[in-house]
């Protein structure tokens, strides 16, 4: 918990242009404060000046890598399948509980927890790629994509996404978790 000593000297120190970055580490929840270029931890109750912001946005975007999953969908039809995946609608049956859509941002709603993403690319019928905020100014997105199979009929979905190598078992749970939810309410 931060006390009141260091949230004076965050708040002095920071001239009330303040953003708050959570990082996760193995033994210590340390907040981080950006303000200037400057950023400013609170590490057990002390605070640190960190580093430059460019420096921070390297430590928060740790390296991922790219996950690709292949779920094959049998007979279900490419138009329907295509609006489960690309609108508001059909995202919030299966991918979250609620999807708000202004413009080319989506925020994602569970439960009580909000996750912004920016649509990157679309080609109707074939994939939609998004860009989830925190990943802003990095290469990481995630896609799905329809693949059909000319000879077998049938159609699968491919999903493009990245994680951190510590993360990627929990990523294919929760793609394989999805899919289901997905079948599921394609009826297949």
């Amino acid at each position: 918990m931060i006390n009141a000593y260091a949230k004076a000297f965050i708040i002095l120190s920071c001239e009330a242009h303040l953003s708050l970055y959570h990082l996760f580490c193995e033994v210590h929840l340390s907040f981080f404060y950006r303000a200037k270029r400057k950023i400013f931890a609170v590490f057990n109750n002390n605070v640190y000046l960190v580093a430059s912001f460019r420096k921070m946005l390297k430590l928060t975007n740790m390296e991922k890598e790219k996950l690709e999953l292949e779920y094959q969908l049998k007979s279900t039809s490419i138009s329907v399948l295509w609006n489960m995946i690309s609108t508001s609608h059909g995202l919030s049956e299966w991918f979250s509980e609620t999807v708000h859509v202004t413009d080319e941002k989506y925020v994602f709603v569970w439960r009580d927890h909000e996750e912004p993403a920016y649509l990157l690319n679309m080609k109707p019928l074939d994939y939609i790629s998004f860009q989830w905020e925190r990943d802003k100014n990095t290469d990481y997105y995630f896609e799905l994509r329809i693949v059909k199979h000319e000879l077998a009929g049938g159609l699968s979905i491919l999903v493009t996404e990245f994680a951190a190598p510590e993360d990627r078992e929990d990523e294919i749970r929760l793609w394989n978790k999805l899919i289901t939810d997905l079948r599921r309410k394609l009826g297949v």
